[in-house]
């Protein structure tokens, strides 16, 4: 689910990552209350409750709206909880997902004005040590979605569809290295189904299975 930037119409990232969808993957970008991601971090609860078949969520936010995201995995990550993933585009979140039992990807720009590569660098602390940095040559703030120039942002580039392609190829890499570490998990939440019927006791020359 992608959590918008403050400010930017859904609809703006339809090219972005209408591909994930195409891909097979559910995509639900949030209609955030007043405009701002902040003012409603929970509102991926209501798209859980949505779509009750998927079980496993990655969590994607654009700038602002990636520290919504960020305080989501932090909080609903791990056993028993749904997020498995955090994905960030041009976005340098304050929250601490330091600790989130995810997988990770920042996807930013070397051009952007908004979110630029010292902010990026100083949000290393507050994700995971294992997450996926991926530098977009050329990119700006609002290179991620459709909506125009940005305030502040660096000079909009006239390939903007080039590397929106760029964009949408790195998230999909990390789409697919979620969806790999998934069927690795099931494979091996049902070796230790497995194992553990075949460990029951013997009483009486019966098997009985824990669990």
């Amino acid at each position: 689910m992608v959590y918008p930037n403050d400010q930017i119409d859904s609809r703006a990232y339809a090219r972005t990552f209408r591909p994930l969808a195409e891909a097979g993957y559910v995509v639900v970008v949030l209609n955030e209350p007043l405009g701002l991601a902040s003012a409603d971090p929970d509102l991926a609860l209501e798209a859980f409750a949505t779509y009750p078949d998927v079980t496993r969520w990655v969590v994607a936010g654009h700038g602002a709206g990636g520290d919504a995201a960020a305080q989501v995995a932090a909080t609903h990550s791990g056993p028993d909880h749904p997020v498995v993933g955090l994905l960030l585009h041009a976005s340098a979140p304050t929250a601490d997902a330091s600790d989130a039992a995810v997988l990770a990807a920042s996807v930013w720009g070397d051009l952007d004005g908004v979110v630029g590569p010292a902010d990026i660098a100083a949000s290393r602390t507050n994700l995971p040590t294992d997450t996926d940095f991926v530098r977009v040559s050329d990119a700006v703030h609002s290179s991620f979605a459709d909506y125009g120039d940005h305030p502040g942002d660096g000079e909009t580039p006239e390939d903007h569809e080039d590397l929106q392609e760029a964009i949408v190829a790195a998230s999909l890499t990390f789409m697919e290295r979620v969806a790999a570490a998934a069927e690795l998990e099931g494979a091996a939440d049902a070796r230790g189904s497995d194992d553990e019927a075949g460990s029951g006791s013997e009483t009486d020359g019966e098997t009985e299975a824990s669990g």
